[in-house]
């Protein structure tokens, strides 16, 4: 999974990102869960890039932004490896309206509360996108 993920448009490799970290923490491995994540916030940052740029930048509400989804993601993960790394990873954030939503992601995630649904959308010049995901009760 790992191998191929770097082949992958960039929602795709978020979703694989998760996926490989969450089985890594299943399995009791924290250290390899850790570089997955590590790898899913520096995508977190590319994909804030893209975001923003300022040439074409995506019009949507920006809690919507694949680059938020992406960085509640892993900081939801940081957060069952590490409280004081997730913290960490938060403060790194450079964006204040992207470090708000990285917080309360990782409150969420240590109150146990379900991500629910899940929204994703990009508005640019010609390209509109939105996905909505559900995450399935346990």
């Amino acid at each position: 999974l790992l191998e191929m993920t770097d082949q992958l448009p960039d929602q795709f490799q978020v979703n694989a990102l998760r996926t490989a970290a969450e089985l890594y923490l299943q399995m009791g491995e924290t250290d390899a869960a850790k570089k997955v994540v590590e790898r899913g916030f520096k995508l977190s940052e590319k994909l804030f890039k893209i975001d923003d740029n300022a040439d074409d930048p995506n019009n949507a509400l920006k809690a919507y932004w694949p680059s938020a989804d992406a960085w509640r993601t892993f900081t939801r993960l940081a957060g069952q490896i590490s409280p004081a790394w997730a913290l960490t990873q938060v403060n790194e954030i450079s964006d204040a309206e992207m470090k708000v939503l990285a917080q309360t992601s990782l409150a969420q995630g240590w109150l146990d509360v379900s991500r629910g649904t899940t929204i994703v959308m990009t508005s640019r010049k010609g390209n509109q996108s939105m996905s909505i995901s559900r995450d399935s009760p346990e």
